[in-house]
């Protein structure tokens, strides 16, 4: 009873005929998968850092173990608007009418059901940005590097 319940709910938050379940994997495991990079080139920064040579390269800052890192975020959050663009499209097929959307009396019905859970997945991109970032910022403190009061930190060095 309560799993139908659940089913139910769920199934309010997307188009009809979308394979939910596919859907929200699918988007789990890239942003884990991603995730997973991004750690990868953070620990292969860092063990590069520790072969660095001070004299010739200057010191091992932070903005140079992480620039670059989060360059998947923007790239989850195309893929999240591309979702909801898929969500909107299925409406103008035949079978689903967006006339009939339009007409209902809930004008937010089309709206909650195409970018409720596209929105969800960008949010928890964030989450883990955060998280991840906190890490890498645990671990370069932790490692033994200098890290500076006054040190000027760019969020833009994150993406490119």
């Amino acid at each position: 009873m309560k799993r139908q319940i659940t089913k139910k709910l769920i199934t309010n938050y997307f188009p009809p005929g979308t394979k939910i379940a596919a859907e929200i994997i699918s988007c789990l495991f890239i942003l884990a998968v991603m995730g997973w990079i991004c750690i990868d080139v953070f620990i292969g920064r860092m063990a590069e850092a520790e072969s660095f040579n001070i004299a010739e390269n200057g010191p091992v800052t932070f903005e140079r173990c992480v620039s670059g890192v989060f360059v998947w975020l923007p790239i989850y959050w195309c893929l999240c608007a591309v979702i909801a663009f898929l969500h909107y499209r299925s409406y103008y097929n035949p079978v689903k009418s967006i006339y009939v959307m339009k007409r209902l009396p809930d004008r937010g019905e089309l709206h909650r059901r195409c970018l409720t859970f596209p929105i969800l997945y960008a949010l928890l991109a964030l989450l883990v940005f955060g998280m991840e970032l906190y890490l890498f910022i645990r671990t370069y403190q932790n490692s033994g590097y200098y890290w500076s009061e006054t040190v000027s930190f760019s969020v833009w060095k994150l993406f490119g």
